[in-house]
């Protein structure tokens, strides 16, 4: 600090010349933090495409929009294969904390039709719970056929895969191989609650397309068997007793 003096009729005092010039001239403000956490961030769905996706994130305060580099910095989780991702917004600069946002990483084939959109959300479903995967190469092939080993595998997800007492005893069971586990375990859980009893001659056909009537059948013994209020009037109706009772 600089002191200077001066004198008067009384004598003389001390005055601080940083004092004098701070009162004259106080020193900016500094702004004060801000939580990020009440800022509002918007993130596009991708398509899978094999690679991280890193889809740019816009994050705004009130009407401001906040720079990356300079207001916050992102950082990404699980962004390469189908199903939910997550971008993490860190405040920096003027801003604190962090936030996260999911974001859908889609697969390449949606159906995507406008008078059917309950197509997409199942799939979506599907895919959040577990139940499907999808294919390697980033497909769901909605189009295709079922067979009645990945019917079983479905709503064996769907029940979160609960262990079998035992492998089944059908003769065509899928091979003992890596990629056929999640196969034996779900049909062995699905005739040990009661969902399939296979064939007369003893096999499952794990790859024999399952028609709706099979599939409506085993969600409904999956389910305990509910009694329909009363019977389906569609005019195409089976015949068959478990059918016709599932379908209802």
């Amino acid at each position: 600090h600089s002191y200077h003096y001066c004198t008067g009729a009384k004598g003389f005092s001390y005055f601080n010349l940083q004092d004098a010039y701070q009162a004259k001239n106080p020193p900016e403000q500094q702004e004060e933090k801000k939580s990020i956490k009440s800022a509002t961030v918007t993130v596009s769905n991708v398509v899978y495409n094999g690679k991280p996706q890193t889809p740019a994130p816009i994050v705004k305060d009130g009407s401001k929009t906040l720079v990356k580099g300079t207001d916050y910095d992102v950082a990404y989780s699980n962004n390469t294969d189908v199903g939910i991702a997550t971008v993490k917004i860190t405040g920096k600069g003027n801003y604190t904390g962090s936030i996260s946002k999911p974001f859908r990483i889609q697969f390449t084939d949606m159906p995507n039709d406008p008078k059917n959109p309950d197509f997409d959300k199942a799939i979506f479903w599907a895919v959040d719970k577990g139940i499907t995967t999808g294919w390697a190469n980033g497909t769901f092939r909605p189009w295709r056929n079922i067979n009645r080993a990945a019917v079983v595998t479905f709503l064996w997800r769907a029940n979160d895969c609960p262990a079998p007492k035992s492998i089944a005893k059908f003769s065509d069971m899928p091979a003992n191989t890596p990629a056929n586990q999640d196969f034996r375990k779900a049909i062995s859980w699905a005739a040990e609650q009661g969902i399939t009893t296979g064939y007369s001659d003893g096999t499952f056909r794990p790859w024999d397309e399952c028609n709706r009537a099979a599939i409506a059948t085993f969600i409904w013994r999956s389910e305990g068997r509910p009694t329909a209020s009363k019977t389906a009037t569609f005019k195409d109706m089976t015949g068959n007793s478990d059918f016709d009772k599932a379908i209802s």
